[in-house]
């Protein structure tokens, strides 16, 4: 899109304040682009005239409708993963879904692809932390300190949210699961944005 500097009419909605129709043309020369205005006088009894304005009006408007509606669709349809209820209040929950959906979408993102998990039981030993040196995600005003005591792992019901888990922008973080025999391996941050990126191009999500 091109960008206008202020003593340059602005285009397309000049028809809206002032008498005339506005026409542009953009013509491409040495890899930059002049653009040149043709006005004429506009005549509302002109059938002609008003013909032009509105199909105008329906060139500039129609596409934002379109990619408006389009968005408030899918964002809409991003509903939190039951999870999440962990870890925030439900009202914030509903701040995100209504006002960030591109946090909520990450959020449910991470949940699952922040991470891979390996057995600690190959033929080659696997070195990290010990899982139960993580504290749990507690509110502080208890001031209490809680320690990681799971001792079974299921994808779909584990939530790494609750925990802090330390990551690393470039590195990966292994946490050694001895009760459940295996290893949390946490993916370096910048994979996980960028997974997280190729995510929201494939489903049409706005990342902000």
């Amino acid at each position: 899109m091109l960008s206008f500097k202020k003593n340059i009419h602005q285009p397309l909605l000049i028809g809206f304040v002032r008498p005339y129709c506005l026409k542009k043309y953009y013509v491409k020369k040495n890899q930059k682009f002049k653009i040149l205005k043709k006005f004429t006088n506009f005549d509302a009894s002109n059938p002609n005239h008003m013909r032009s304005r509105f199909f105008l009006l329906f060139i500039v408007f129609l596409p934002s409708l379109f990619s408006g509606n389009s968005y408030a669709q899918i964002t809409s349809s991003i509903n939190p993963d039951a999870r999440l209820y962990q870890c925030f209040d439900s009202s914030y929950i509903h701040q995100m879904q209504q006002n960030n959906p591109s946090l909520l979408a990450y959020y449910n993102f991470y949940l699952d692809n922040s991470y891979y998990t390996t057995s600690l039981t190959q033929s080659k030993p696997v070195t990290g932390e010990d899982i139960k040196t993580v504290k749990v995600n507690e509110d502080i005003s208890k001031k209490q300190v809680i320690y990681f005591s799971e001792t079974k792992y299921d994808a779909k019901t584990f939530n790494v949210l609750k925990y802090s888990f330390k990551t690393q922008d470039k590195n990966f973080t292994t946490y050694l699961w001895k009760d459940a025999n295996i290893a949390i391996v946490f993916l370096p941050r910048d994979k996980i944005a960028a997974a997280f990126k190729q995510y929201c191009t494939k489903n049409n999500i706005k990342n902000n």
